[in-house]
């Protein structure tokens, strides 16, 4: 591990993080290197062994470590085992699957890719392609159940369906609005739900939100390899040592926070 990077101790669930504080301001950054990407200098090293007492001071300014008690920024609360993951999303898989094939239907029939769509209006539509289908027993959600189903099956329909969620509060209406990007081509269900089941990431992840558009990534690996951005940078501006990020091709900025800081989670 990198002797610059901040450290956390684990004591009885309290996690200890060593911070930089900044005496002028007293602006606290992560981590020598979230001065150093303030900066924009190569100072990272410096500002290391003006905390440790060695220099005095770093281009005028004087560097010490804070021990910082608090929740780990960005974590989600999470104590499922192996087995509860395995229970949500293969014990229970073929509910979740008869009940994607109406979503999937009325996908295929009724929706207008990438329209922002309020839980009941979905629901009604899921009911009207329902009446229609050759079945048995035809899926007849609610706005609230189907909200919670959507909800809780995330994961599952973000890679399949490319779902997209947000909390709206409007006058009339004050609850959940979600999104799609149908698939072009086949999806091996089965698949995904033992990623699901045998992933920690979901989990485990950091999950960070792009502020422009609120888009949501399950970890900041997954915002990497989308907008191109280093992972650090990521990292650094949703612990607000920088303002923003530069996607490096085309220069635009980009701001992030960590999903559980952000008002519509």
């Amino acid at each position: 591990m990198d002797c610059y990077c901040n450290f956390a101790r684990q004591n009885r669930g309290l996690v200890v993080v060593t911070k930089v504080l900044r005496i002028s301001d007293g602006k606290i950054f992560s981590s020598p290197r979230g001065v150093a990407m303030e900066a924009d200098k190569p100072i990272e090293r410096e500002v290391y062994y003006c905390c440790r007492g060695y220099l005095e001071a770093v281009n005028g300014e004087k560097y010490e470590w804070i021990l910082d008690d608090e929740k780990d920024r960005g974590r989600r609360e999470y104590d499922e085992s192996y087995w509860d993951r395995r229970g949500k999303w293969m014990n229970r898989a073929w509910v979740l699957k008869w009940r994607a094939m109406f979503i999937l239907e009325w996908l295929d029939r009724k929706y207008t890719s990438g329209a922002w769509l309020r839980t009941g209006q979905i629901a009604n539509g899921i009911c009207e392609v329902g009446k229609q289908m050759s079945v048995d027993y035809a899926w007849e959600p609610t706005a609230q159940s189907l909200s919670k189903h959507l909800h809780t099956y995330s994961a599952f329909y973000t890679i399949t369906i490319g779902m997209e969620e947000r909390n709206l509060s409007v006058p009339g209406y004050k609850g959940r609005i979600f999104k799609f990007t149908p698939p072009t081509g086949d999806i091996d269900v089965n698949a995904v739900l033992e990623e699901l089941a045998d992933s920690w990431d979901w989990g485990r992840g950091k999950p960070v939100v792009r502020l422009s558009d609120n888009k949501r990534f399950r970890s900041m690996s997954e915002a990497e390899r989308v907008t191109g951005i280093p992972y650090y940078q990521i990292l650094h501006n949703c612990e607000s040592d920088i303002a923003h990020c530069i996607v490096p091709l085309t220069g635009e900025k980009m701001e992030f926070k960590y999903a559980t800081e952000v008002g519509n989670k």
